[in-house]
């Protein structure tokens, strides 16, 4: 596995942990219950399940189980321990799918001028699909009495927002000046099982902040993020 986050590492790429605030070593009982849990609480609303399980590149580690995937822009690699503590990471997609020098399929008004772009709502879905595979684990118990959720994008410095469909547009190229974004937040159990899709919002917007684009507010792509969620698309 150290090959696959060596290369995860080598391009811009999310982080992700979930854990409990109180800290059980046998919170789940066997790995058995562990892919149990994992397998009824996978996120599937587009052509990639969030996260992705592998069946030739399953996991069993001493107190933990993992996937992982090297296929097209899709390099992960997880693990979910017995104490309930979840670890994603993930390669931004971008970083594969984009041709830097040739951006005339995308909205950008310019070329950014690292070659590298984070996609608007490609970045709203992903954070849709983590807050609801961690409310999924918290209605199943894993994470009691309450969890702290890290969602960290490194590789930011110079990158720049874009939209992948060519009928959007934005006024101006927004440039994150910031080359790791780091968010964390305690949640209560009923915040995170009852408000993910609000939840995703929040670190949405957070992030586009950092992106110096402020001008949008949490209810801004509400309707973008609902119709996610219903597998209704554009």
């Amino acid at each position: 596995m150290e090959a696959l986050l060596k290369k995860i590492h080598s391009t811009g790429y999310w982080r992700v942990q979930v854990r409990p605030t109180h800290f059980d070593e046998k919170k789940i009982i066997s790995l058995k219950e562990s892919w149990d849990i994992v397998e009824t609480s996978v996120v599937f609303l587009r052509g990639w399940d969030y996260p992705h399980i592998d069946l030739e590149h399953k996991e069993h580690g001493v107190d933990f189980i993992g996937s992982s995937a090297d296929f097209g822009s899709s390099k992960e690699y997880w693990r979910l321990y017995q104490s309930g503590m979840f670890i994603h990471h993930f390669a931004c997609m971008e970083d594969y799918e984009i041709d830097p020098g040739n951006v005339s399929s995308f909205s950008a008004r310019t070329p950014s001028p690292s070659g590298k772009y984070l996609g608007i709502i490609a970045t709203l879905y992903t954070l849709t699909e983590i807050f609801l595979f961690v409310s999924r684990l918290a209605a199943k118990g894993v994470l009691d009495p309450s969890c702290e959720i890290s969602i960290e994008l490194h590789g930011m410095k110079d990158r720049q927002l874009i939209f992948f469909d060519l009928m959007r547009h934005l006024r101006s190229g927004y440039i994150c000046d910031i080359l790791n974004l780091p968010f964390s937040k305690t949640y209560s159990i009923p915040e995170i099982t009852s408000s993910y899709a609000e939840n995703a919002r929040i670190v949405f917007t957070w992030i586009m902040e950092r992106f110096k684009w402020t001008s949008i507010t949490e209810k801004s792509f509400q309707e973008e993020q609902t119709e996610f969620i219903e597998r209704k698309f554009r």
